[in-house]
């Protein structure tokens, strides 16, 4: 209000005219709380005035005088507004100053150039102070306008708090609406409704996690009924599988209900096999009961003794474990002891020395070698050692391997055949005897028990027979074990 009557004041002031005057005062009217208002001329007068009172009630301006206040005022403040607290009318009430300026070009200043040796002079616009204006203000009326100034800005402030809370609260209620509904629906997922959607369309970041929320579990689903058919095809998978195995397990019942059955039958048929051997044994020596010729009898008592060695190869198939094959380390042990005894051979005159490893040998190849040996043990017994003669024999069964298998020939037209990955066996009949002629070929002597041996080790084992004479008689047979070929 100072600075604009201030203004207003510069052509009434600048003129002298207090016409130019009056409408600056006349504007101050509608303002309540003006008391008075005076325009001076820079030399202190009176030039104008505005009052609801008399001006004699105005301070100092019966004087016209305001040197007291122009003087510090220009040079403490400048040409700035200034104000004091002053009294009026028994009040206490705020008056204000102003400089009323004005703008004046001046060409009286000069500066001399030292180097050029001349003088310049220029021309500045500066301003000039043409008189002050003077306004009084009631304090109270002062204050009442600062209370509703006060009054309309915290109204104001209250309105805008209200509507930022209520705008806040909306927005607030924006947010946290789906992130509620989005964390009821993972609680939901994670208790396994994998149905639950959250049904709300938006297009900033939360909207973007809804969706991605949806399409994740929409592709759970999917993965869960793809496990769920997996499951399924496992559960049938399971179910074909026990029912295949209950009756593949039925089948091995009844397959080992007929292999048992058709081990009995084995052993049965070892065992009557054994028997009927033994009958034959036993009616060729009752046989030879009636007979007085040496030569006879012998003759039925080597082919007692034949019969005896087979019939022992199926008396030890009937008490193995698997009806394959026998323990033939024993069956020589057994063989060797029942033929001593056959012959009346004590063995404090013809020691009997076995050295067998333990091998287990199939029936095609243990009823030949247990013939083979027969015909050599009852031949060392009966010719060897003539007149009560002392000695010994000796019986060894080795394993060859490398080099010391000699090359065994196959015979074509068998109906067997070489196991060629089965072990080397080599069978050793030796003893001390007499001897045998250095001119006996055994495949060409008139004995049937050494050709007997040269047929059977050929024939049958597909082996071969040396024959050493060098103190006494050696017989070193060479096979591998005969495996047949299916039958059926």
């Amino acid at each position: 209000m100072i600075v604009s009557l201030a203004h207003n004041s510069q052509l009434g002031l600048f003129s002298e005219d207090q016409e130019f005057l009056k409408p600056a005062l006349e504007a101050l009217k509608i303002e309540a709380d003006l008391l008075y208002a005076v325009v001076y001329d820079v030399k202190g007068r009176a030039m104008a005035v505005e009052s609801e009172f008399t001006a004699g009630n105005i301070p100092d301006y019966e004087k016209g005088n305001v040197v007291p206040y122009r003087v510090p005022y220009a040079s403490e403040r400048g040409n700035e507004p200034m104000f004091r607290v002053s009294r009026f009318m028994g009040q206490e009430i705020y008056e204000f100053w102003a400089p009323v300026l004005t703008a004046k070009s001046t060409e009286d200043e000069f500066i001399f150039l030292e180097d050029e040796g001349a003088m310049a002079g220029h021309g500045k616009n500066r301003e000039e102070v043409i008189g002050y204006v003077r306004v009084g203000i009631s304090l109270e009326g002062v204050n009442n306008v600062t209370r509703d100034v006060v009054f309309s800005s915290m109204t104001i402030l209250f309105f805008f708090l209200l509507f930022g809370f209520i705008i806040t609260f909306f927005l607030a209620r924006m947010i946290t609406k789906p992130i509620g509904q989005l964390a009821g629906a993972l609680s939901a997922v994670e208790e396994g409704d994998l149905n639950r959607r959250v049904e709300i369309e938006r297009g900033d970041e939360v909207g973007t996690l809804i969706n991605s929320f949806n399409r994740m579990t929409g592709a759970l689903m999917e993965r869960e009924e793809e496990i769920r058919l997996h499951h399924e095809e496992i559960e049938l998978n399971n179910r074909e599988l026990l029912e295949k195995t209950e009756r593949l397990d039925k089948q091995r019942r009844k397959l080992d209900a007929s292999l048992k059955e058709k081990e009995v039958l084995l052993r049965e048929i070892h065992h009557r096999v054994k028997n009927n051997m033994q009958v034959i044994s036993s009616l060729l020596r009752l046989q030879s009961g009636y007979i007085n010729d040496d030569k006879y009898k012998d003759m039925l008592k080597e082919s007692q003794g034949r019969i005896r060695s087979m019939a022992l190869v199926h008396e030890k198939l009937y008490r193995s474990h698997d009806l394959n094959s026998i323990d033939f380390s024993k069956y020589i042990k057994n063989l060797a002891n029942s033929l001593f005894r056959s012959y009346s051979m004590t063995t404090h005159k013809v020691v009997l020395h076995i050295d067998a490893q333990d091998y287990f040998l199939g029936i095609d190849s243990a009823i030949p070698c247990g013939l083979v040996l027969n015909e050599l043990i009852s031949n060392s017994l009966k010719y060897a050692f003539p007149h009560g003669k002392s000695g010994k024999i000796e019986i060894t069964l080795n394993k060859l391997t490398g080099n010391d298998v000699p090359l065994l020939k196959n015979r074509e037209g068998c109906d067997r055949s070489h196991n060629h990955d089965s072990e080397a066996l080599e069978l050793i009949v030796a003893d001390n005897g007499v001897g045998i002629p250095i001119d006996l070929d055994i495949k060409k002597c008139d004995s049937l028990g050494l050709q007997l041996v040269s047929t059977l080790v050929e024939d049958q084992l597909h082996g071969n027979v040396e024959i050493c004479r060098d103190n006494g008689t050696q017989f070193r047979i060479c096979f591998r074990e005969v495996v047949y070929r299916k039958r059926i």
